[in-house]
């Protein structure tokens, strides 16, 4: 069955968020440990003054916060370019994508055809507007429509395990 092959931003965003790995926001505080452990002691220590009925300089807290929720956005903002950046790249790549009783086919623009049969998938998730198949080739989107939804469902949990 043919489904359309372009993919828009908002379905690269949704593909995005839905290849996450389990402890993503774990493993994304640790990485910027530093902006994390700026913005706990800027909490803490404005959380102290409450408590304790201290004078402080509310004015400093706040652009400490500033600063280690900059950081943390900013990171934030480089790891979705980035992804969003992959992800284009092999959408404009791609001219038509095919799924088969015996897997994924995808002729590029250049001519050039791709297949990845059903076994190298290990799952599938599905979200809004897309089907992400994940597996050991990498991720595969596949933009749905509504009235396709329930045949390409039906054919994921058939032959992806």
């Amino acid at each position: 069955m043919q489904i359309r092959s372009t993919i828009s931003p908002l379905e690269i965003r949704e593909a995005a968020r839905l290849s996450r790995p389990r402890y993503f926001w774990l493993r994304f505080f640790a990485a910027n440990w530093y902006a994390t452990v700026i913005c706990f002691l800027v909490i803490w220590a404005g959380m102290n003054a409450l408590i304790h009925h201290e004078h402080f300089k509310w004015a400093y807290l706040a652009t400490m916060l500033a600063i280690g929720g900059f950081l943390i956005g900013f990171s934030w903002y480089r790891w979705n370019a980035s992804l969003s950046k992959t992800f284009e790249a092999v959408s404009a790549r791609s001219g038509t994508l095919s799924l088969d009783s015996d897997g994924v086919r995808t002729t590029l623009i250049t001519g050039a055809s791709v297949f990845v049969p059903w076994s190298s998938y290990s799952k599938w998730v599905e979200g809004k507007s897309i089907f992400l198949l994940t597996g050991s080739d990498g991720a595969t989107i596949v933009p749905i429509d509504d009235g396709m939804r329930d045949i390409v469902r039906g054919l994921l949990t058939s032959k992806v395990s």
